[in-house]
């Protein structure tokens, strides 16, 4: 995926202490490897669906997915007046 045909990737917020940005491939699938191991005991259920009862390699590929799923939908209100104090 280049910049040219999702320009998002190329999108980044920084402040001194904060970075917002897209994840890369190499993260997503770091993330994935995270999620494959587990975040939580499995005898315990804190999410709506039962991902944890997932293979592990199941639980991965839904984690990436997920993500995926939620680049959709940006709304930008009031930005125009805010460019010159952030230097544009």
């Amino acid at each position: 995926m280049t910049l040219t045909h999702w320009p998002l990737y190329g999108l980044v917020l920084r402040t001194p202490r904060l970075e917002l940005r897209l994840p890369d491939l190499r993260e997503s699938d770091a993330t994935g490897d995270l999620a494959a191991e587990g975040v939580h005991d499995p005898a315990t259920m804190p999410f709506l669906t039962p991902w944890t009862d997932a293979p592990p390699a199941e639980r991965a590929r839904a984690h990436v997915q997920f993500h995926w799923r939620q680049l959709v939908d940006v709304e930008i209100r009031g930005l125009a007046p805010c460019l010159p104090f952030f230097g544009v």
